[in-house]
């Protein structure tokens, strides 16, 4: 299978706090990677393409968290059962000063 992806995507598992557009309830997750089109994440719950999450995560070099929020382009169903669905999201609205930030982040893990 050719994979689509028009951008280099740089592993970086960390603990996040992301909310579901349908309840904007906070939950623990994990982002697995991340590029300058959008990011991996793992989440306790099913979601479908199309549903909107936001995420806030700190980088080592800042002090601040970002908060960004992704649209679901795939989700997996866990394989035995495993508590987390790894999902794809695709930046839907990300600040500038953050995009500046994630690039940053992509260069540092090369």
């Amino acid at each position: 299978m050719q994979d689509r992806r028009t951008s280099v995507r740089h592993r970086s598992v960390q603990r996040i706090q992301y909310c579901p557009a349908s309840d904007l309830i906070p939950r623990d997750g994990y982002v697995t990677n991340l590029s300058d089109r959008g990011f991996g994440l793992l989440t306790h719950e099913a979601h479908e393409p199309g549903d909107q999450i936001t995420v806030s995560m700190s980088f080592l070099e800042h002090d601040d968290s970002a908060t960004m929020t992704g649209v679901v382009r795939w989700a997996q169903t866990p394989p035995n059962r495993r508590r987390w669905h790894p999902v794809g999201l695709e930046w839907a609205l990300i600040e500038e000063a953050t995009r500046a930030i994630v690039a940053q982040q992509q260069l540092q893990a090369k």
